[in-house]
């Protein structure tokens, strides 16, 4: 019995490990693929701060699940290396939300989980 109990707790764990990996979704807006970005990706909290022309190249949105006490910046990490993969310069964070939510554990219990959702617009510099 002990060693059933011991197999379900590291497989539930598995479970939600898996199932609060960041998810992004990316919707292009040109038609054209870039080389991915090997350098530098810079960050702007506003289209004001950018200073120099630019191009939106695509719309990027992430959604991170954590236990409570996870990070602010947990579905803003995947969004720069997405932005990265498909050659952006920069992203603009255009919205950043964070809400608790329970969730069943599947043995009658709950726990809660913090959800971060981050939505950003992904540019190349002209």
């Amino acid at each position: 019995m002990q060693k059933y109990l011991s197999i379900m707790s590291v497989f539930i764990v598995l479970l939600m490990t898996v199932g609060c990996a960041p998810k992004v979704a990316v919707q292009p807006l040109v038609p054209e693929k870039r080389a991915p970005n090997t350098g530098q990706l810079d960050v702007y909290q506003s289209a004001d701060a950018i200073g120099r022309p630019y191009k939106k190249i695509a719309l990027l949105s992430a959604t991170s699940q954590k236990r409570v006490r996870a990070e602010k910046g947990a579905a803003e990490e995947p969004i720069v290396r997405q932005a990265r993969e498909i050659g952006a310069d920069a992203v603009i964070i255009k919205d950043r939300r964070a809400r608790t939510q329970r969730n069943d554990d599947g043995m009658g219990g709950s726990f809660e989980v913090t959800v971060y959702e981050v939505s950003a617009e992904a540019i190349v510099y002209e």
